[in-house]
């Protein structure tokens, strides 16, 4: 398959992907619940495929990948071990609509394959982390004000873990700020993408 090709290929599996998780969410919960970092991710890695646009993508990966690595160890040691680590994954391993289940597992995929993408792009992608931060800043405002905080949807409103943290919607904002910072560095350091 040619370059060309797969890119777009993946770019439509992406955008397919994005659009199908915000809508079936929409559907079966609510407005609140389209608002998580990973359905705007595919989106616009989707986006950033089809129109060869490697910070879009790069900023993606900024602020999912450290995430989207917590939420697989979390499902791999349920898978082992018969329970969550974390308490992120419990979701799946409960009764509820198969297209939901089958979306969420893009959480194993989306980094290697935006990986790939940049990789076959090939284009430099310095300074990304200002979309990414640009990006984040104004999700969480979003997802402060229009969703509760008993959905505690991109864990605005506190961790899942349970710690009291004062101050916390700066320190959500500072975690957010140095793990883009640190994907980043990461990934021009692995991959020189």
């Amino acid at each position: 398959m040619k370059k060309e090709a797969f890119t777009n290929t993946l770019g439509v599996l992406f955008l397919l992907l994005g659009i199908t998780a915000v809508i079936n969410t929409y559907i079966i919960n609510s407005f609140s619940d389209t608002l998580w970092l990973c359905y705007f991710g595919l989106t616009l890695i989707g986006i950033g495929a089809l129109l060869r646009n490697s910070y879009l993508i790069k900023a993606q990966l900024n602020i999912l990948s450290i995430p989207l690595i917590i939420w697989g160890i979390d499902f791999f040691w349920f898978i082992f071990s018969g329970s969550s680590l974390f308490g992120i994954v419990d979701y799946l391993f409960k009764p509820g609509p198969l297209i939901s289940k089958t979306i969420a597992f893009q959480h194993l995929f989306t980094i290697p394959l935006g990986i790939i993408l940049l990789k076959k792009i090939n284009k430099k992608t310095n300074f990304s982390w200002i979309i990414s931060l640009v990006q984040v800043s104004i999700i969480f405002a979003i997802t402060r004000i229009f969703a509760d905080s008993e959905k505690n949807i991109n864990w605005v409103h506190e961790t899942s873990l349970n710690l009291n943290i004062p101050f916390y919607p700066l320190f959500w904002l500072a975690g957010m700020f140095v793990i883009i910072f640190s994907t980043d560095k990461i990934l021009k350091k692995l991959f020189r993408i």
